[in-house]
């Protein structure tokens, strides 16, 4: 862990979406002092009505990331790329382009595994967002499952949910049901687990475990894989909470394939998923600000995605990948507002031919072999 404390070396902040509100409020304000001071019908107010709009469209937006980890892979190109050192980029992309998400969804995060101890992945990612852009990064649920690698010790990976709570309030809830343990493979169907416990006692975590938020409940649709009777979590729920708006629910995937169809079916999944969204839109969706969002990796292309998440919409995708943020359809999911999108994908929307086998960015700027994708929500005008 040395290598790994070495990299969190300097602090430094950098304006955020409170800093561009702050500045709208000064203006406002001067504005307002000029029309008690020479009175209002000399001032043009049409100004004053166009900030008070865009403060209003701008406390009911937020902005989600997601990306594939790829665990904790180190070669690209031949290259060696240290799996912290392409945690760190992302800290990076978010200090120099200041956007900070108000939620990242992780997929094929490693808990813990021959090389990495409990939280390893999650402190780098936080603490490198902390030394680049002065946020606090808390964790929302680390839905692990056992993943068998070989000779070598069980991996246990899964799904991560991180949110700025200057913005997010984690309101998930058990709803009085017992959650069960996070490796216990005894419950299938839909229930709420707990994250991977984080360890207190290893030196220098007692602090970064009060990041999990209690311990780290997410609600998940789990079941056995027909071929070989596998445990599998399927996707994870969260309900987040917009600050002085509402509830935002969200669901973390990564779409898996039946190995023994030829066609590769992701049915399995998709009932999956269709019964985690059923029960949680019931039991949690009437306060929603937006309809559902589903993000993350859905092992699907641009073409392809709508075709299998009928009620949904593509909020934004990587167009030759399968990274993507899809929002539920307002007939379907009726709530407070309807979202229009903006998307960018990171850390760059080119391809490298000296690494093929990586979507977006070559060995001096990839996150993993997959592209992230970037997605701001705001209120239809």
């Amino acid at each position: 862990m040395d290598k790994l404390h070495s990299i969190f070396a300097s602090h430094f902040s950098h304006h955020t979406r409170h800093a561009k509100i702050l500045l709208k409020l000064r203006h406002l304000f001067c504005s307002l002092l000029v029309c008690l001071v020479m009175g209002c019908d000399g001032v043009n107010t049409s100004g004053l009505k166009t900030v008070v709009t865009e403060l209003a469209r701008e406390n009911l937006s937020f902005s989600v990331l997601a990306v594939n980890l790829q665990l904790l892979e180190q070669t690209y190109g031949g290259k060696h790329v240290n799996w912290f050192q392409r945690y760190g980029r992302i800290a990076s992309w978010m200090a120099d382009t200041k956007n900070t998400p108000d939620l990242i969804a992780l997929q094929e995060v490693v808990g813990q595994s021959g090389d990495a101890q409990p939280y390893d992945t999650l402190l780098v990612i936080i603490n490198q967002i902390k030394v680049k852009t002065n946020v606090d990064y808390r964790i929302a649920y680390l839905s692990v499952s056992p993943t068998p690698q070989g000779l070598r010790p069980i991996l246990w990976a899964g799904r991560a949910l991180l949110y700025n709570p200057q913005r997010m309030t984690n309101t998930t809830s058990p709803a009085g049901l017992p959650p069960a343990r996070f490796d216990d493979e005894s419950i299938t169907g839909i229930h709420p687990r707990k994250s991977l416990p984080c360890p207190k006692e290893r030196p220098g975590f007692k602090e970064f475990c009060t990041l999990l938020d209690g311990e780290g409940i997410s609600w998940i649709s789990s079941a056995r894989r027909p071929e070989d009777n596998r445990w599998v979590a399927g996707p994870a729920y969260a309900r987040m909470l917009l600050k002085n708006a509402a509830n935002v629910n969200i669901y973390n995937v990564h779409v898996a394939y039946e190995k023994d169809t030829p066609e590769k079916s992701p049915n399995n999944y998709l009932k999956q998923f269709n019964a985690l969204s059923n029960d949680m839109e019931s039991r949690f969706g009437s306060n929603r600000l937006y309809p559902p969002v589903v993000l993350g990796d859905f092992n699907l292309d641009h073409g392809a995605v709508l075709s299998h998440f009928k009620d949904y919409e593509i909020a934004g995708y990587a167009r030759r990948e399968v990274m993507g943020v899809l929002m539920g359809t307002f007939a379907t999911f009726p709530a407070k507002q309807r979202g229009h999108f903006k998307e960018i994908v990171v850390p760059v929307d080119a391809q490298d031919p000296a690494v093929p086998e990586v979507s977006c960015g070559g060995v001096d700027v990839l996150w993993s072999d997959h592209c992230g994708i970037y997605v701001t929500i705001s209120p239809v005008s």
